[in-house]
């Protein structure tokens, strides 16, 4: 039988494992400096210092983040809801209040009767 020229996938991960063992067993370090290892870096190490730990962000996007955006137009009538809500949440206690101020006292009620 002639060989294809292809090779079928268990063929690809068996290859690639073998390069792999290969790889390590030839240099213990290939595989080492890939965040693996729990030794401290040396001070000459400057891997540290160029790459960021999280990206960082343009100024002008900071900027634009900050901005507000305008409110679409289902949730600004729900926020003038909510808002409607609280504004009578906050009358019905001042109200409450008055009424309980100007409330006949028991004495007051006997008196009546």
């Amino acid at each position: 039988a002639r060989p294809s020229g292809k090779l079928h996938a268990g063929c690809w991960q068996s290859l690639r494992q073998k390069l792999v063992r290969a790889m390590a067993s030839a240099s213990p370090q290939v595989g080492a400096g890939l965040g693996q290892s729990n030794e401290p870096r040396p001070d000459y190490d400057t891997n540290a210092d160029i790459l960021p730990a999280k990206r960082q962000k343009n100024p002008a996007q900071a900027q634009q983040e900050t901005e507000e955006k305008p409110w679409s137009k289902r949730k600004r009538k729900k926020m003038e809801q909510l808002a409607q809500k609280k504004a009578s949440k906050e009358l019905r206690s001042e109200v409450l209040s008055e009424l309980q101020s100007l409330q006949l006292t028991p004495e007051q009620v006997q008196l009546m009767r």
